[in-house]
């Protein structure tokens, strides 16, 4: 889903993304003229291969997210948890594609290695 940046309302819209077995549901909101904020929670099982044996398995997510999203260069740099979007349009399926990777991107151990 897209949706224009200077769209966004300063009310809350609720949000559902669904991408392979993991879902994102949540909701979304403009916090000033440079900032929505994007809350809601990742849950599902993941795909993951095991970093001791390498085995293939599937990882039970449920993830709490927070994030910031600005149309404008951020320069909090205490907040790394900011994206930056410069095309006018804030691509939600990316942002959640984005998060999933960082998920299948962390250390993780099958229960025979844990």
């Amino acid at each position: 889903m897209k949706i224009e940046f200077k769209k966004v309302g300063v009310s809350w819209s609720d949000i559902e993304i669904a991408k392979d077995d993991i879902k994102f549901e949540g909701r979304f909101k403009r916090l000033n003229e440079n900032l929505v904020t994007l809350e809601g929670s990742l849950t599902g099982t993941l795909g993951v291969a095991c970093d001791r044996c390498a085995e293939d398995f599937r990882l039970q997510v449920d993830n709490s997210l927070s994030l910031k999203i600005t149309d404008s260069l951020m320069q909090d740099l205490e907040d790394l948890d900011i994206i930056e979007c410069f095309d006018t349009h804030i691509d939600f399926d990316a942002i959640i594609a984005g998060e999933i990777e960082a998920l299948r991107c962390d250390y993780h151990y099958c229960e025979k290695c844990s």
